[in-house]
């Protein structure tokens, strides 16, 4: 997914998240930093970056981005070279180990630091290629004497964390919006909606941006009476929002049910040895809210379950 660059006047009931990124980006030329936002999907993380860019920018600086993909995630250096083309990185600065390319990286942004401020952009860092993440996170833990500043977005699971953890970055964490905030969004949207209606949408939704604009909207377009009294279903755009952002695994054709294929095995009729289980059903990534699409239920707080998101 690329980044949407957005103005801060667009977001609602953020600025507390704003302020913290507009302080980093106006000491940028005395002196740089690292931000990593974390949160669950669809919280506005996106949206706070797409922010920060249009600010950077305004600011004169020169803004590099790159979007972690999944299906490159086993390519060393490959996120790397895709945020630094056209920047004059050699192709040979990055073999000779990871202290060698992560050195060549801090060097290079340094020299173009030395032109104007630089703003890394890395949006969805959790599918970077491990290499590249840890040399940004090196050159991240360096940046107080170069007017450098790195910006990442990363995902709220197990193993995200654990990478940032281990990364030694500064992070901020996007909450839920409040009541308020998850009110006036809804009102953006659909000013029209019915006031029963409304009130299921804020529930449900939990203070989720997404899911309040998504069916805000949805609602808006549908017979109000007929939705208030049933369901109001999953949307496209929920779906495509969300789903793509959570891989299929095994990458290959295969499947499991509650753990990886290589964690499960089952006993050959023909052979005693253990081997793969590779007949379980695919995984799906779990649906939020859980029952949004069955029917309403009682509100279920965002990222309360250990989703693949």
């Amino acid at each position: 997914m690329s980044i949407v660059v957005v103005t801060p006047h667009d977001l609602v009931g953020r600025d507390a998240e704003l302020r913290d990124l507009t302080a980093l980006l106006e000491g940028v030329k005395e002196g740089g930093g690292a931000l990593v936002l974390s949160g669950a999907a669809g919280v506005g993380k996106s949206a706070l970056l797409g922010a920060a860019m249009a600010d950077a920018a305004a600011r004169g600086a020169r803004v590099l981005t790159v979007t972690g993909v999944f299906a490159e995630g086993q390519v060393p250096y490959e996120g790397l070279r895709r945020l630094l083309a056209g920047t004059g990185l050699a192709p040979d600065d990055l073999d000779g180990g990871p202290l060698r390319a992560a050195m060549a990286v801090l060097h290079r942004l340094s020299a173009l630091a030395g032109e104007l401020p630089v703003v890394l952009a890395v949006e969805d860092a959790h599918w970077l290629d491990e290499p590249s993440w840890e040399a940004l996170a090196f050159v991240g833990r360096r940046l107080r004497s170069d007017a450098v500043v790195l910006l990442a977005t990363l995902r709220d699971d197990a193993d995200a964390q654990a990478r940032l953890a281990a990364s030694g970055l500064p992070m901020l964490t996007v909450p839920p919006v409040t009541d308020q905030a998850a009110a006036e969004l809804v009102a953006r949207v659909a000013p029209g909606l019915g006031i029963a209606l409304r009130a299921r949408v804020l529930v449900e939704a939990a203070g989720n941006p997404l899911a309040l604009m998504e069916f805000a909207a949805l609602a808006s377009r549908q017979d109000q009476g007929v939705l208030a009294s049933s369901r109001l279903p999953l949307t496209r755009g929920w779906n495509a929002r969300t789903r793509r952002r959570s891989p299929r695994w095994p990458p290959t054709p295969g499947c499991w049910r509650s753990s990886p294929p290589s964690t499960r095995t089952t006993r050959s009729r023909r052979t005693r040895g253990p081997r793969p289980c590779w007949r379980a059903r695919r995984s799906r990534p779990p649906r939020w809210p859980p029952r949004f699409g069955r029917g309403w239920s009682s509100p279920t707080p965002y990222g309360s379950g250990s989703g693949t998101r």
